[in-house]
């Protein structure tokens, strides 16, 4: 009872939204002073809307306020907080005239401006939503733009943190949808397809690229070979995922803290690696599980060069991740089967 939905469409463009009950969706939008929220979805506030309001008095209900929220009361002094929703089936049922409980999503669509324009979509349920606006939403994830993970995780913890000794606590629900840029012009990709090689010589290129990469890698209890904190050989490992998870979200905000407050922005991906290896190299140290981070100067956390068995054989969605990684770009959280990890391309 009270089970609503977020679901989020993207044909082409243009992404449809569908939300039911509280749940809540929110794009990212591009503005002078970073990111603004475009909220999907009117969540809690559909109750006080004019045409819902007579919906519900022609079927004998009104609405109140009740603890600072817009909830309906029935003639029979029954009290529910949504009039949409995927469950409440007696509330469909009591009127006699119609349904005063509807199962008809609101659905929105908006055409998106690539990746620049609208960088993310949130989906959060109604737990996430009750706790953070659409303001804060953005604010957190904005942080992790190509991070899903991360800023899911971000957006939980915060949410988290209100419903200490709730039950709703372990039921923070959040999607985070990043969209990827554009891989180029159309005109540019026909004017170099004379130039390429034949379709079978160019998929085992492609499958034979090897990349180099740094990274960071933090056990904690749940990995499977996350048995021993390194430099201490009968101490065993009690960092939970969660904790582990937020040392690497701290990390990703570090890094980025960086780039912001430098007064000489990097031009292009190879000066941003360099920017970066100072305090990428003090962190690698501090936190890194990895051998690699006992290694000197730039060459702190640095795997060398990687063939793609290389990424397959860490285990995890490792392979997935960094496949997907332009130069001087930090990946999302990943698993391995060694603990979790996040990984930039130095080349």
């Amino acid at each position: 009872d009270g089970c609503g939905a977020a679901v989020a469409l993207l044909v082409g463009e243009i992404v449809f939204v569908a939300v039911l009950g509280r749940c809540l969706a929110v794009l990212a939008e591009a503005a002078e002073a970073g990111l603004r929220p475009l909220p999907l979805s009117r969540g809690e506030a559909h109750l006080s809307d004019p045409e819902e309001r007579c919906r519900l008095q022609r079927l004998g209900v009104s609405v109140i306020d009740a603890d600072g929220a817009p909830k309906m009361r029935h003639s029979s002094g029954a009290v529910l907080g949504v009039s949409r929703s995927l469950g409440d089936a007696p509330w469909k049922g009591l009127a006699g005239r119609g349904a005063l409980v509807a199962c008809t999503p609101e659905v929105y669509s908006v055409r998106l401006a690539g990746a620049q324009g609208h960088p993310l979509l949130l989906l959060v349920a109604s737990s996430v939503a009750s706790a953070l606006n659409p303001e804060q939403l953005v604010g957190l994830a904005g942080q992790f733009r190509m991070q899903p993970r991360a800023g899911c995780g971000e957006i939980i913890a915060r949410a988290a943190e209100t419903h200490v000794g709730l039950a709703s606590a372990t039921q923070c629900t959040a999607v985070q949808v990043s969209f990827l840029p554009a891989r180029g012009d159309k005109k540019e990709k026909t004017k170099s397809a004379a130039d390429v090689p034949p379709p079978v010589k160019k998929a085992k290129q492609e499958v034979m690229r090897s990349v180099r990469l740094r990274h960071i890698l933090v056990k904690h209890q749940e990995a499977q070979q996350a048995s021993r904190q390194p430099g201490a050989k009968t101490q065993q490992v009690t960092r939970t995922r969660e904790e582990a998870e937020t040392l690497l979200r701290s990390v990703l905000v570090e890094l980025q803290k960086v780039v912001t407050e430098s007064k000489k922005p990097p031009k292009d991906p190879n000066e941003l690696v360099v920017l970066q290896s100072k305090r990428f190299s003090e962190l690698c140290r501090e936190m890194s599980a990895c051998s690699t981070a006992q290694k000197g100067g730039t060459m702190c956390g640095d795997l060398g060069w990687m063939m793609p068995d290389d990424l397959t054989k860490l285990g995890g969605g490792v392979k997935e991740n960094v496949d997907a990684l332009a130069l001087g770009q930090w990946s999302d959280i990943v698993a391995s089967d060694k603990g979790i990890h996040i990984f930039q391309r130095i080349a």
